[in-house]
C-alpha cells in the first residue's frame, strides 16, 4: 500500500499476510479445506480465515489477493487416503504394532512387552517415493515410533519390521 507522504514522496508500507500465527508450516488439503499447522503456537490454521483477513485488508490490489487465493484453491500433493500392509518378523518377540495414518504421514509406533530392549529396523516401500529405510530402540515396556512423511502423493504403503533383542 503506498502512502502519499504530502510532499509528493510516497512510502510503501508493508501489509503482514496472515496475524495471531508463530510459524506456519505444512500446508494441506483436506476435506474441501486449505489448512496448514502453526506448529510454535500449537493450532491448525483454516485458509478461509487467512483470506477474510486479506480480504478485509485489501484496498487497490485486490487481484492479487483473487489470484494467490486461486493458486492456493487445489489439493496440495500429498497422500490423503492410504492403506497400509504391515509384515511383521517379530523373532519371537511380544511387540505390538500399530500404523497410525495421516494425511502426508505415516506414524508406526511399536510397543516393546517384552523385558529387554530391543532393535526395530523399518522399510518404508509407498510407490513412486523412494523407499525409506530406519531403526527404532525401544526399552522393554515403552513405546517407540517411526515417522514416513509423503513427498510424493502415495495410496499403498507396506512396512517391513523386524525386531530382534538388542544385545
Amino acid at each position: 500500500m503506498a502512502i502519499n507522504q504530502g510532499n509528493g514522496a510516497q512510502m510503501t508500507r508493508t501489509m503482514p499476510f496472515a496475524e495471531g500465527s508463530c510459524f506456519g508450516e505444512g500446508p494441506r488439503w483436506r476435506n474441501d479445506q486449505f489448512l496448514f499447522s502453526d506448529a510454535h503456537g500449537r493450532a491448525v490454521v483454516e485458509w478461509s480465515e487467512v483470506m477474510k483477513t486479506m480480504l478485509s485488508r485489501c484496498r487497490s490490489n485486490c487481484a492479487v489477493v483473487a489470484a494467490l487465493a486461486s493458486f492456493m484453491g487445489g489439493p496440495v500433493a500429498v497422500a490423503q487416503d492410504y492403506t497400509v500392509e504391515v509384515t511383521p518378523h517379530l523373532d519371537g518377540l511380544d511387540i505390538k504394532i500399530e500404523p497410525v495414518t495421516n494425511p502426508g504421514v505415516l506414524v508406526v509406533n511399536l510397543t516393546n512387552n517384552t523385558a529387554q530392549k530391543v532393535r526395530c529396523d523399518l522399510n518404508f516401500e509407498a510407490d513412486p517415493q523412494l523407499p525409506f529405510q530406519t531403526f527404532v530402540f525401544v526399552e522393554p515396556g515403552k513405546m517407540g515410533s517411526a515417522t514416513l512423511r509423503a513427498t510424493q502423493q502415495w495410496f499403498d504403503v507396506s512396512v517391513d519390521v523386524r525386531c530382534k533383542a538388542d544385545e
